[in-house]
């Protein structure tokens, strides 16, 4: 048993001994793959050789080959950085084509951008406002915030079809439609009211905040009274009322189906005889007695304080809307596109064509701006007494009614609870062409404005009216007020004026040094400042002087409260003043003039001035530089803005800067001229004003 065993071992492991053997004759028969030992023994697979890096820290060897080797350590084509390993998080990803860099402000070879862009902006691609930014890879550019002035849909908070729309002012509007719905616009956003009937609404008109009327189907008239909508007794039983206008609080129309005329006196509503019995749509009028309507097959009526009496169009059509600028300027529209006018001595059809649109709205500010919409879809038209042009909304609109206030604020409302407003510069017309230096306001209707020449003028939300009494003192560069009826405004030669409400009068000045701007926080706490390091104050009776230790050009002053203001001027001035005392501010700016300062807050503060120092903030600790590409070369004379992410500052050129919490951004320049100052009565208005009697208004 033995002797086989042994046997059996020597026959297994001769036959093992012959595979080897074979399989070694076979291998030596096939070529074995190329490799490389490098000097300190490290092995390099085929394809590849051994290179040394040279950098530094003795002889180092990595295997190199045709194609880019991610980890080796070597910078080699298609490859952007190579830390010798294949991990990303370290500053050079896996696949060793970034630098993993994007956003650490910097471009690098693989970025397009980074963060925050500085010297490229929505204006230099042909936009209107907005920034630049960067998206998250750093490879592309975000045009998300780029936009173009013109209209654009507002969030309206309901789903109704909206009919009709009105207003006292940009920050006071109303709009109605079905189901009773009533929305209003406070000049931030717009909110669902309650109007105590479910009727749809298709006009309204007021002649005041406290006094606005509302009329719709099955009879229904609903009257604000500033607080609350309540409704009305109406002398039609059966019926429906389309259109309401009046020129005061006891002179008030509604027009409707079946000819239907009624007349508010101020206490009750009553039946007006109708010379005709065609449903009417809409009235409007220039006065107590000069009243038109509008309705079924070109119908027009008119009252002259005594009798109606009517016109008919030559063309056959549903007249929507009347408005008008004056007694001879007035203009109506309905279907197939037709617009139709009244130059005071008779009626005619304008020669524009819309396609089939059915024109539903019109309104304007002046004869040279009016606005026509209807469906078309979405068709908006313009008049500049010229010619008309085509402005549509976005695809699917269906516009009902357009209102526009006299500072260029316009809203069209329509199906769907759409509302659309105008976003852009509006220039206004003003009596005078000299510079205006300064503006404040109590709202969108009384606004003041000072200039060379002691011009003073004042706007009522429609125009602007100077002041002639004061034509002749002199240049006045400041104006701030408590209230309507409590206005400074400063000057050269120490000049001090008060406004009542009534007149302005010449106030006792404690200076003789040309004073340049003025605020306050209360009525007995005023501060002015000018030259020779001058601030004044007012504590209610009297004025008084304080000088700052340096003698200095003071060009402005702002506070959050009465125990922190701000003054700014030349040689990089910026004084402090704490409740009790004036102190110099240290800055990172020693030279340069600041010329404007505001803030949101104790803590938000911005001044701006002349390059290269053009801007900084305040954080409530410590000043820091703003700077901009778009800032450079550039003179800022003023900066006013809503909140800390919402600034302006104007200056030389027409230049217009916009800071959005981030970054500062270039808007389309509403003007060549030097603006010198910015101030807003809303968040979503602001005004501009310069030289040449320039005034321009932002509606946002």
């Amino acid at each position: 048993m033995i002797s086989q065993n042994v046997d059996m071992h020597d026959r297994s492991t001769g036959s093992a001994l012959a595979f080897f053997v074979v399989a070694m004759i076979a291998l030596a028969g096939c070529p074995a793959p190329a490799s490389e030992i490098c000097a300190n023994g490290m092995h390099c697979p085929a394809g590849t050789t051994c290179t040394l890096i040279e950098d530094g820290s003795g002889d180092q060897w990595a295997c190199a080959g045709d194609q880019p080797i991610c980890g080796n350590r070597l910078l080699e084509d298609g490859e952007l950085c190579d830390d010798g390993n294949t991990a990303s998080g370290d500053g050079c990803s896996q696949d060793c084509r970034s630098r993993e860099r994007c956003g650490n402000g910097e471009i690098t070879e693989e970025e397009v951008c980074d963060g925050l862009l500085t010297t490229r902006h929505c204006t230099d691609l042909g936009y209107d406002t907005g920034h630049i930014a960067c998206n998250d890879a750093c490879s592309d550019f975000v045009l998300n915030s780029c936009s173009d002035f013109g209209w654009s849909a507002s969030a309206s908070g309901t789903a109704e079809k909206l009919f009709a729309v009105w207003g006292t002012g940009p920050g006071n509007v109303f709009a109605v439609g079905n189901g009773g719905t009533v929305v209003h616009f406070d000049g931030d956003r717009w909110k669902i009211a309650f109007s105590t009937t479910e009727a749809p609404l298709t006009g309204i008109w007021g002649s005041a905040r406290d006094d606005i009327f509302a009329v719709g189907e099955h009879n229904t008239i609903v009257h604000y009274d500033g607080d609350r909508w309540s409704a009305m007794s109406s002398p039609v039983v059966d019926g429906s009322f389309s259109g309401v206008w009046g020129s005061g609080r006891d002179n008030v129309y509604a027009v409707g189906k079946f000819g239907t005329i009624v007349h508010y006196d101020g206490s009750r509503w009553s039946v007006v005889p109708s010379p005709t019995d065609v449903s009417l749509n809409a009235v409007w009028g220039s006065g107590r007695d000069d009243v038109y309507a509008v309705g079924k097959y070109g119908m027009i009526v008119h009252y002259d304080g005594s009798a109606w009496s009517y016109w008919q169009l030559p063309v056959d059509v549903v007249l929507h809307d009347v408005w008008g600028s004056s007694a001879d300027d007035i203009f109506a529209v309905g279907e197939d596109a037709t617009i139709a006018h009244y130059d005071g001595f008779g009626w005619s059809v304008e020669a524009y064509t819309a396609g089939d649109a059915t024109l539903t709205g019109v309104w304007g500010r002046g004869d040279d701006h009016v606005i026509v919409v209807g469906t078309g879809p979405g068709t908006v038209l313009q008049y500049d007494r010229t010619e008309w042009s085509r402005a549509d909304l976005p695809a699917g609109a269906q516009p009902a009614g357009v209102w526009e206030s006299g500072s260029g604020a316009a809203f069209i409302v329509g199906a769907d609870g759409g509302i659309w407003t105008h976003h852009g510069f509006e220039t206004q017309a003003t009596p005078i062409t000299s510079s205006i230096q300064a503006m404040w306001g109590t709202g969108s209707d009384n606004v003041f404005a000072v200039g060379e020449y002691g011009i003073i003028m004042q706007y009522d939300g429609t125009s602007w009216s100077t002041i002639p009494f004061f034509a002749e003192l002199a240049p006045l560069t400041g104006v701030w007020g408590s209230s309507s009826d409590n206005v400074f405004a400063v000057g050269r030669f120490g000049t001090i004026l008060h406004y009542d409400g009534q007149a302005w009068s010449v106030m006792t000045s404690p200076t003789g040094a040309s004073l340049h701007a003025i605020w306050g926080n209360a009525p007995d706490n005023v501060f002015a400042v000018g030259k020779y390091g001058t601030i004044l104050h007012y504590d209610g009776t009297i004025w008084s002087k304080w000088q700052l230790d340096r003698d200095v050009i003071l060009n402005d002053v702002w506070g959050s409260g009465p125990n922190d203001v701000f003054a700014v001027g030349e040689e990089g001035t910026i004084a402090h003043y704490d409740g009790f005392r004036w102190l110099l501010m240290a800055t990172p700016v020693e030279d340069g003039s600041w010329n404007g300062v505001w803030g949101s807050g104790r803590n938000d503060v911005f001044i701006v001035g002349s390059d290269p120092h053009t801007a900084m903030h305040y954080n409530g600790s410590n000043w820091s530089k703003l700077s901009s590409a778009s800032l450079h070369g550039v003179t800022l004379s003023s900066v006013w803005g809503t909140g800390r992410d919402d600034v302006f500052a104007v200056g030389s050129g027409g230049t217009v800067m916009h800071y959005d919490g981030t970054t500062w951004a270039p808007i389309t320049r509403p003007t060549g001229v030097h603006l010198h100052d910015v101030w807003g009565p809303l968040p979503n208005l602001t005004f501009f004003a310069g030289d040449d009697g320039a005034i321009h208004v932002l509606q946002r």
